[in-house]
């Protein structure tokens, strides 16, 4: 999950070119990992969208990791 955080923030990091403007995007993203198969969907959903909201916090452009 490190890796695909990593993986996708480097992805993101060029410019894009729109007709003649440049654009640059930030991206924040917020990863859950169920440490175990008993766990309700929701609460999966949950723990993603607080690390969402830590990398927010943390000044965008980077991710987080919640572990349940």
């Amino acid at each position: 999950s490190k890796i695909l955080g990593e993986r996708i923030l480097a992805a993101m990091q060029p410019r894009f070119r729109i007709g003649s403007r440049d654009v640059e995007i930030t991206t924040s993203i917020g990863i859950a990992i169920a440490k175990t198969a008993n766990l309700r969907a929701g609460a999966l959903v949950e723990a993603a969208d607080g690390a969402l909201y830590d990398a927010k916090s943390a000044g965008r452009n980077c991710y987080r990791i919640r572990s349940l």
